[in-house]
């Protein structure tokens, strides 16, 4: 960690920071958080690699007005592997239907209905490639009885996880045929397997710009008021490729995230024909390629006052303000795990079914026979905030000691559950 702190002049004042922190962490024999087996071989790795570069400059414009100026950016990288990621293990054994990708390679994961312990690769390993660039400019004014603070707030987010969800394949025996879990195994007769197709990635992006003003006016030596107003923009993210879909809810249809022309990324061909109803483009829709509604108007007001009596022992203050909230982009993710980017194949064999057709090594060729569905957020999606007031008094008893009493109370609307549908 490096800091610097410098005045340039008698009305300017530097200040720079940079960071790094680095994490390499090897879990040999797993921890069961994400059902690996507990055996050597089938462990992970964690790491995470992140640089941070802060700098603000301050300059006076003589004795009533003040200017800053600060900058921030930061870069994460890293997340979780597996400690056999490349092995060739599906092709050494002719396993079918599982990734080819050395980047998520590996043993696939085998339940044996409760007999033994889930031992294999785990399958959900997840990484990121994030990036973040942030700008404020604040302005004080001292104008007496007036201090006013105006200013704004710029912000650029690269968003670029990585979840390939059941990449090397998961295998499911239950003793169906031979009345033993593991001697199903040992025959390659599973009962279900699952496998995903498409690397669950997001290339994503968005802005933020918000601006805000403030008045801090003291009417008189023992009243002040404080009103504000802070406007608040916040784009939808939305990947660079367009590789992102939801559902339509009241049209019963997909949309897939397209340019302005109607035209999709042809990352989409492999699998556009396992949505199973009708499916048009954002641009046919009407909807943006972040595929929610913008939210083009968020303001947020705020006012508040102090009062002194009976000659400033007592003190009565309130406030009311709205506060907006922007949801996780850990739940947006969710619209780059759908058809057509992203599939968990899933086949099962029905329970009365006594005599095997299907073998491990080929079983995830056959035909999809599990549900297709989607993680989404509605379209009309609108973010949560809240409405906030206070009240309170404060009394000096004596000279050194003093009374409080105070309440608040919030009412939040448009929480985040009302309107995601299928994400944990």
């Amino acid at each position: 960690r490096t800091r610097v702190d410098h005045r340039l002049a008698a009305s300017d004042q530097l200040f720079a920071r940079f960071s790094t922190f680095d994490a390499d962490e090897t879990q040999p024999f797993g921890t069961s958080a994400l059902q690996e087996a507990l055996v050597p071989g089938f462990g992970r790795s964690l790491t995470t690699s992140t640089r941070n570069l802060a700098a603000s400059h301050t300059h006076t414009f003589g004795p009533r007005v003040l200017n800053e100026l600060r900058v921030g950016w930061m870069t994460v990288r890293g997340g979780q592997y597996s400690v056999n990621r490349g092995n060739t293990f599906a092709q050494d054994v002719s396993l079918l239907g599982v990734t080819s990708d050395p980047r998520d390679t590996g043993f696939p994961q085998i339940s044996t209905g409760g007999l033994y312990s889930t031992f294999g690769d785990p399958t959900v390993f997840t990484t990121r490639d994030n990036q973040h660039f942030e700008l404020f400019e604040n302005v004080t004014l001292d104008r007496g009885a007036h201090r006013v603070k105006f200013g704004a707030y710029y912000f650029h987010l690269q968003l670029r996880p990585e979840q390939p969800d059941n990449a090397r394949g998961a295998f499911t025996y239950t003793g169906q045929f031979t009345g033993n879990a593991f001697a199903d195994f040992l025959l390659g007769y599973p009962t279900s397997a699952v496998s995903g197709i498409g690397r669950g990635d997001e290339n994503g992006r968005t802005n933020w710009l918000h601006l805000y003003a403030q008045d801090d006016w003291q009417v008189r030596d023992n009243l002040t008021f404080n009103l504000g107003l802070r406007y608040e923009f916040n784009q939808h993210m939305y990947d660079t490729s367009n590789r992102l879909s939801s559902i339509d809810l009241e049209a019963g249809r997909f949309v897939i995230a397209s340019d302005d022309d109607g035209t999709v990324d042809s990352s989409a061909n492999e699998l556009i024909d396992e949505i199973p109803i009708p499916y048009v483009t954002s641009a046919s829709a009407g909807w943006g390629r972040g595929l929610l509604d913008p939210s083009t108007v968020r303001l947020a007001p705020r006012a508040g006052f102090a009062l002194a009596v009976n000659d400033a022992r007592a003190v009565i203050r309130g406030g009311y303000g709205i506060f907006l909230n922007q949801w996780a982009y850990s739940v947006q993710t969710a619209f780059a795990r759908n058809l057509p980017f992203f599939f968990n194949k899933q086949i099962d064999v029905p329970s009365d079914v006594r005599v095997p057709t299907l073998q491990t090594r080929d079983m995830l060729t056959s035909s999809a026979t599990g549900t297709v569905g989607g993680s989404i957020m509605d379209y009309a999606y609108n973010v949560e905030y809240s409405q906030t007031w206070s009240g309170g008094l404060q009394y000096q008893l004596r000279p050194a000691l003093m009374a409080e009493v105070s309440y608040m109370g919030t009412w939040t609307l448009g929480a985040d559950n009302a309107t995601i549908r299928n994400v944990p």
